[in-house]
């Protein structure tokens, strides 16, 4: 994997609708108010690639600049971190170049954080952009703004001239090593050394070229760098050192540093969240908890607030992303070794099937078979054991397709599991349920509603039946006098002996979230309890589980995860299926936000938990997935 990416937060959507997107769009901030939440779903959602086909179909559908209505609608730093999502990764960064040497003064820290941390192809797209923008070269602007070594600095690295080559060459890097410490050795330091090998090395060899130095030094090359230099050439290279050498931990610390002490630095924050949300902000979130102790979701929710708050959460909300550099060939014969002779290899399964989104996974089941004539599920069934192996093929599977096996399985034999008919059946949206059941027909030659219909009934095989006809509402936009009117007909289905039940199921299974979460407050206001309250003393048994379900995972999907997690784990014996169930389905979706979820109801870290309650490799994968606490 390339030392500049490891795994990112935010990646292209599947089943990428444009008009649907600008529809939603549209309606959020069309009339009076402006639905922030909706626009945070889509944008915070999609990858940038995304984002500018949205803006040619907004502009086609409606004759309006999506950006410029973003820009009349939102405001403060929430419109800043949108306005930056909308930015091609490269005119964002020209941007923010030309922001800090704006004015009287220029903002230097800005300047190295850029120009030392982006590739030669980076490099190029900014100066294109640039120009286009500003009318002017990034190197003259750069040489009118700068003085002296850090000039020089700034000009080397506006160059791209950096090799970018993966081999390492021992006696050239033991060369650089011995040039640096003769440029730091006498009175005075020959800037210029430093310069040649740390602005035009590779990186591979940046990191050969640091350790070496220690070696032949006693000391390391930023002990040289800070004693040797001062002002903004010391920061210039020791971001260079500290990016080649750590460049998650590089990031993890400048984070840090955005929300440290007295007040937020929130440009930085948005600068580094949304440039490093495709690349690698995955691994960066994982530097910054090891190195703080804490998750940094829930760092950034305690230093900022409302709709910016909510926009950089959901940027960083996933744990298991599409790896970077991802080569089928390497990973395949990683597989097949790890499988081939005596013993398996357990521990490289986990390394690269956990570390890998599913559509790459199912790319690697093609590759296999290509590669050695051999079906990899096959090969990993026969392998594996238990509940690691359970963990591991539901993995395999393509998420609509592990749906339909997990319902199937539910329905098989002697009863019924109720409880993953509803967690299922409740928490999907219509392309969901309609996916799960094409493929619960192609799996087991059979009719999922037929099937429900079957093995469950009353008013509780009513409900699933109308969820799965998938025709739930799921526009963003909210009608407060719809809303009323549904409040006021279930306090009315609620009301003297027995509950119309199907003013209950007419309501819950087909309005859309936003009406239901707004409903769920003005049924409170005008009953003065809870819905939740209401279906408790109205209602039993599966119907009653049913709607609670619905209920809360429309209030808050991500805190009804941390509780069917903690379900899960809690009292004598641990639900091993449930576990596997929403950790895998989840872990490309919302595992972040459920982890930060989880820890702040229960005290603990979702890590712990599941280490506290499993064993082996079964627990070894269940943390690859969640990610260390």
């Amino acid at each position: 994997m390339d030392l500049l990416s490891e795994m990112a937060t935010v990646t292209a959507a599947a089943n990428f609708d444009t008009d649907s997107d600008c529809q939603i769009l549209r309606k959020a901030m069309k009339g009076l108010g402006t639905d922030e939440k909706a626009i945070v779903d889509i944008l915070a959602n999609r990858s940038n690639a995304q984002r500018q086909e949205l803006k040619v179909k907004f502009k086609a559908s409606f004759g309006r600049d999506l950006v410029k209505d973003l820009k009349s609608e939102l405001g403060g730093n929430f419109e800043d971190t949108v306005l930056a999502m909308m930015d091609l990764p490269a005119v964002f960064d020209a941007r923010c170049l030309k922001k800090a040497m704006k004015g009287i003064g220029t903002d230097e820290s800005v300047l190295i954080e850029i120009m030392c941390t982006r590739s030669k192809a980076q490099l190029a797209a900014m100066k294109a952009a640039y120009k286009a923008a500003f009318g002017k070269d990034l190197e003259s602007a750069l040489e009118s703004e700068t003085s002296g070594d850090f000039k020089r600095v700034l000009v080397g690295l506006c160059a791209g001239g950096r090799d970018e080559g993966t081999g390492v060459e021992e006696g050239k890097v033991q060369e650089d090593a011995e040039a640096l410490m003769e440029a730091a050795k006498g009175l005075g330091t020959d800037e210029s050394e430093f310069q040649r090998i740390l602005v035009t090395r590779s990186p591979l060899h940046l990191r050969a070229v640091f350790k070496a130095y220690e070696q032949i030094a006693g000391k390391t090359i930023d002990d040289t760098i800070n004693s040797e230099m001062g002002g903004s050439l010391r920061k210039a290279y020791s971001t260079i050192v500290g990016f080649f050498q750590h460049p998650m931990e590089f990031f993890a610390d400048q984070l840090n540093k955005a929300m440290k002490g007295l007040g937020t630095d929130e440009d930085h924050l948005i600068r580094i969240i949304v440039s490093r949300s495709e690349i690698d902000l995955g691994g960066i979130k994982a530097a910054y908890a090891l190195k703080y102790g804490k998750v940094l979701e829930g760092a950034i929710a305690s230093e900022c607030g409302g709709d910016f708050k909510n926009v950089l959460v959901t940027l960083t909300s996933a744990t298991v992303t599409p790896a970077a550099n991802f080569d089928k060939d390497h990973d395949t014969q990683a597989l097949r070794k790890a499988m081939k002779g005596l013993g398996t290899d357990e521990q490289a399964i986990i390394d690269v099937l956990s570390s890998r989104s599913n559509a790459q996974r199912q790319e690697l089941i093609i590759q296999f078979k290509s590669s050695y004539g051999r079906d990899l599920v096959k090969d990993l069934k026969s392998e594996l054991g238990g509940h690691f192996e359970d963990a591991i093929l539901a993995l395999m599977e393509r998420p609509h397709v592990y749906d339909a096996q997990c319902l199937k399985k539910a329905m098989k034999g002697l009863g019924t599991d109720e409880d993953t008919l509803i967690e299922i059946m409740c928490a999907r949206n219509n392309a969901e349920i309609k996916a799960i059941k094409e493929a619960y027909k192609k799996e087991f030659k059979g009719d999922l509603e037929k099937a429900l219909a079957s093995e469950t009934s009353g008013d509780f095989k009513r409900v699933l039946i109308g969820l799965c006809t998938a025709g739930r509402d799921e526009t963003a936009a909210v009608n407060i006098e719809k809303v009323r009117e549904d409040a006021m007909a279930l306090q009315t289905a609620a009301k003297g002996f027995g509950t119309d039940e199907s003013e209950f199921q007419r309501i819950l299974v087909s309005r859309s979230k936003e009406h239901l979460k707004a409903l769920f407050d003005e049924y409170e206001k005008l009953t003065g309890k809870a819905i939740e309250a209401t279906i408790k003393s109205e209602m039993s048994g599966n119907l009653k589980t049913a709607y609670l379900t619905i209920v809360a995972f429309f209030r808050s999907p991500v805190q009804f995860y941390a509780d069917q997690l903690q379900k899960a784990m809690k009292g004598v014996g641990t639900d091993e299926r449930q576990l596997i169930r929403i950790i895998v389905s989840r872990c490309e979706v919302d595992l972040g936000h459920i982890k930060t979820a989880y820890t702040a109801k229960h005290g603990k870290s979702l890590a712990e938990a599941i280490k506290s309650e499993t064993s082996g490799d079964f627990r070894k994968i269940l943390i690859a997935l969640v990610g260390s606490p």
